[in-house]
């Protein structure tokens, strides 16, 4: 007796674990899609400050390219470095009267007055070694905040700034004038840094560019505009814009207003895979797919011949035939008299994002799927408990030949087939209470080998290719049972004329970057199942689905939908994660993979089924006026003197008169008012050591939540037959 006792609190510590497997495996699934959105965020932000970077860097070279004076570039300068680089303060030096000297001209940041003072006299000389890297042809001076050069740390108390970066503006030869920005030491930390990162050059250097070319031209030319230097002007100009579009990240198109294609960047032919030569002239059609609707392009079209700004998504196709997704801003280009003439478009491939976010989206809609799933199994097993214990007991009253007794036995098979679909539904919602245990995945293979040829029969030839020196994995082995089959029927269903089905098994590791691109992994080391047929295949649209409950493309009659449901619960349940490739036509293969069991091997017991029979007096809580009639029967042929109790409220009245003998009390988990663990605890404080057992039809997890599967404690799954009980019942005394 005591050994039966043993048994059954090792099972219910393994249904801990597995719940607290559950609960990490959750959890963790949870950070992962944190850590997924965070990632699509951050993603975002850095696009969005890129870009509103370039729009306020060509805000300011439009302003200087209409400025003319000095005071006014620099006040532009002073507010773009401020607003729009975050640094603290700035200073510009310009060429004095004095030969080679550059004295402050124009600064910003500064508000004491003792500061300012200093300032007014400051100058920097061409004779300065610290001036002597820029002139030789650097284009940077960069003091950060743990600097230890003498020269440069020495320029910090002069110019007020605890780190800095001095820049000249002009050629090295001769430069017209130089520029710091920087922040002081005790407010450095609320600005921008300066590191000397390549972000922050780019950024600097940008403005260098443009700020040296308007000086120059000031000073140069003194506001003469000449058509020579106008020229040598806008060539500049041209030339760095032409830099601009070639180094773009992004795809940059132009068409004349017919569409055909007149210019491509490089970042276009790195995409798709079409030179230049082969698209100028060709219309943009040349990337079209077919999942674009015609509503699509006639918008487009409609937007930009009206003079407006169109912003939008395609799904394209490459020269290769592969398919990506990019946004594209298409503007129209006019000229001097305002008329269109061509049409800009700047496209971003965003197929990664995307990729992402149908992960992230999909993992929520299988995760909300699965909570209904469990949900679902409270009613249906209650329901399922009350069909199967009168069925049971009507049959002990009914002779077994009688016809009447076949209809009961027809009611019975049919209750339990309906059972194995909950047990299904709540393997899919990962909340079935399993019994995991040190598996060697080939030899459950070469176990089921032959159950499986006999099932997908003699015309579909079937191989196993197992890894030699296989890491070991932890789950139910009747789970891997159910998995095994499942694809098997599935791929039997799909290789109607016959076929090939291969099994395949691998040791892998995975890695972080592998996970950035498959969100329900996790890097650590895997035993990898590879079911593949070389049957009829599914489209892009049935990938999307098959994991999802009653979605079937079988005949009505032929399938449930349940098996692949079932097949994902099992694996998620069990820490893993599956991969799906298929294509029309070309077959299909599953990727499984569980990972590695690094514990110690767990010795598992079987119990052989007892008689019916009991003992003594039950206290039945049940709310439920279906399964309390249908519980006290069984306890009843069992063999159990039985007080019903229609509420916590009432059970522990009874327990509360002395007079009245109660011996163990069998009681629903969740009730209206107190709940089951509430009750007993109470009934505890006035009978201590009372025999207690819980029965429930909610999930597992639910019930760990209420906190009545703690260790000791005695717990039935409804619905449960009349032997299940009895076992139940027996092992609670016996304890």
């Amino acid at each position: 007796m005591c050994d039966d006792a043993t048994d059954v609190l090792a099972r219910e510590r393994a249904e801990l674990a597995a719940l607290r497997l559950e609960k990490e495996m959750l959890s963790s699934q949870v950070k992962r899609l944190v850590q997924a959105e965070t990632k699509l965020y951050a993603y975002q932000e850095q696009l969005d400050d890129q870009l509103k970077q370039y729009k306020e860097l060509y805000e300011l070279n439009k302003r200087l390219a209409t400025t003319l004076e000095l005071p006014a570039i620099f006040e532009h300068a002073t507010s773009y470095i401020i607003n729009s680089l975050s640094y603290e303060r700035v200073l510009f030096f310009q060429q004095s009267g004095g030969a080679g000297e550059f004295a402050v001209c124009a600064s910003g940041g500064y508000y004491d007055p003792d500061e300012l003072g200093a300032l007014s006299g400051l100058a920097l000389s061409e004779r300065d070694p610290l001036l002597s890297p820029l002139l030789a042809g650097e284009e940077y001076l960069i003091c950060t905040q743990g600097c230890d050069r003498p020269e440069l740390a020495a320029l910090r108390a002069r110019i007020g700034m605890h780190e800095y970066l001095l820049c000249r503006l002009g050629s090295h030869e001769h430069p017209v004038a130089f520029l710091a920005v920087g922040n002081s030491e005790s407010s450095a930390q609320f600005y921008s840094r300066v590191r000397g990162s390549e972000g922050e050059l780019v950024g600097i250097g940008n403005l260098v560019g443009l700020l040296s070319s308007a000086i120059e031209n000031v000073i140069l030319y003194g506001g003469m505009r000449t058509a020579m230097y106008e020229s040598k002007r806008v060539e500049e100009s041209l030339i760095k814009l032409s830099q601009a579009v070639q180094q773009s990240p992004v795809t940059i198109v132009i068409t004349d207003t017919c569409g055909t294609i007149e210019f491509v960047n490089p970042k276009f032919c790195q995409l798709t895979g079409y030179s230049t030569e082969e698209v100028l002239g060709q219309n943009p059609k040349v990337l079209k797919s077919e999942l674009n609707s015609p509503e699509l392009y006639r918008d487009l079209w409609d937007t930009i011949s009206a003079g407006q700004v169109w912003e939008g998504e395609f799904i394209n196709k490459k020269k290769t035939g592969e398919l990506f997704t990019e946004h594209a801003t298409i503007s129209p280009v006019r000229n001097r008299d305002g008329v269109i003439t061509h049409y800009l478009a700047i496209k971003e491939d965003i197929t990664e994002r995307r990729q992402l976010e149908a992960q992230l989206m999909q993992s929520q809609k299988m995760e909300s799927i699965g909570r209904l799933a469990g949900g679902v199994a409270h009613d249906f097993n209650n329901m399922l408990s009350v069909i199967l214990g009168c069925v049971q007991l009507a049959m002990l009253r009914v002779p077994e030949g009688d016809k009447l007794w076949q209809y009961l036995d027809q009611i019975s098979k049919a209750a339990k087939r309906s059972s194995d679909i909950t047990r299904q539904l709540l393997a899919f919602s990962r909340k079935e209470i399993i019994s995991p245990r040190e598996v060697n995945l080939n030899a459950q293979i070469i176990e089921t080998q032959a159950t499986l040829g006999r099932l997908i029969g003699e015309d579909i030839k079937l191989t196993f290719k197992p890894v030699t020196d296989i890491w070991t994995i932890k789950m139910d082995p009747s789970q891997l049972d159910q998995i095994l089959v499942n694809l098997a029927v599935n791929a039997r269903d799909a290789m109607a004329n016959g076929g090939h089905l291969a099994i395949e098994t691998e040791n892998v590791r995975i890695d972080r970057t592998y996970c950035q691109y498959h969100l329900d992994a996790a890097p650590g080391d895997y035993v990898r199942l590879v079911v593949s047929d070389s049957g009829s295949g599914m489209s892009r649209e049935i990938l999307s689905h098959i994991f999802e409950p009653f979605f079937t493309t079988k005949e009505i009659g032929k399938g449930t939908g349940l098996g692949l449901a079932t097949v994902y619960g099992i694996i998620k349940q069990n820490n893993g994660f599956i991969n799906v490739y298929s294509e029309p036509g070309h077959g299909s293969s599953f990727q499984i993979y569980f990972p590695r069991f690094l514990g110690e091997a767990e010795s598992v017991e079987y119990l052989s089924q007892p008689e019916v029979g009991g003992s003594g007096t039950v206290l039945l809580v049940e709310d439920d006026l279906l399964v309390r009639e249908m519980s006290l029967q069984m306890l009843e042929e069992i063999g159990y003197t039985v007080i019903v109790a229609d509420s916590p409220e009432q059970a522990v009245e009874i327990c509360a008169d002395p007079g009245s003998r109660v011996d163990i009390v069998l009681t629903d988990v969740v009730m209206p008012g107190m709940n089951g663990k509430e009750m007993v605890d109470l009934i505890e404080s006035m009978r201590p050591g009372i025999k207690v057992v819980f029965m429930s039809g909610y999930t597992s997890d639910l019930v760990a939540q209420r906190g009545v599967v703690d260790e000791g404690r005695h717990f039935i799954q409804k619905p449960f037959d009349m032997h299940s009980l009895a076992m139940k019942m027996k092992d609670a005394q016996s304890d």
